[in-house]
């Protein structure tokens, strides 16, 4: 392959980074006027992808490439954001997937070894480009906390967070 083939390679993948991250973007702004007109809040979630969650995670992928449901267990505290519209960022290293989060009947799956009984069900509703620790700053934070728990972002609001993320992205090109 030549130089020139892989620069154009490069250069097209960098475009659609860029047109995802765009209409990722442009779901987040949709879901704050959802918000407004149904009168509800929007809480943001985060949890970072492990070594220990990754095979759970592709999992459930893979469930939602196939049009069934992705789950994930309930976390810590839901039942107080339950009538919120929950937006959770998943994040590993360089990806943040944007899910919705809503609470579940489902059972939680077999191969689970944990005694979570509780399931929130996650619809994947966009991705953006972005490393964890940018991430981290965008939502206000120094650094994660240590585990792989889902947890409220409490520093920012959607609203907020998509400011930074437009001044992130303007100081990042």
């Amino acid at each position: 392959m030549s130089s020139i083939t892989k620069q154009l390679l490069i250069d097209q993948n960098i475009e659609m980074c860029s047109f995802i991250n765009t209409a990722s973007m442009n779901i987040l702004r949709d879901l704050l006027k959802r918000g407004r007109r149904e009168g509800k809040e929007i809480k943001l979630w985060q949890f970072r992808i492990t070594k220990k969650s990754t095979e759970n995670y592709e999992y459930e992928k893979c469930e939602h490439m196939n049009n069934k449901y992705m789950i994930w267990s309930t976390p810590k505290g839901f039942d107080q954001y339950r009538n919120d519209i929950n937006v959770c960022l998943i994040h590993d290293t360089d990806n943040v997937d944007i899910c919705i989060m809503t609470k579940s009947t489902l059972p939680p799956r077999n191969h689970w070894t944990s005694e979570w009984v509780d399931t929130v069900a996650l619809k994947l509703i966009g991705n953006l480009t972005l490393s964890s620790n940018t991430l981290c700053k965008i939502c206000e934070y120094k650094s994660w906390n240590i585990g792989a728990k889902c947890q409220p972002i409490k520093k920012v609001t959607l609203r907020k967070f998509i400011v930074n993320m437009v001044n992130a992205v303007d100081t990042l090109t």
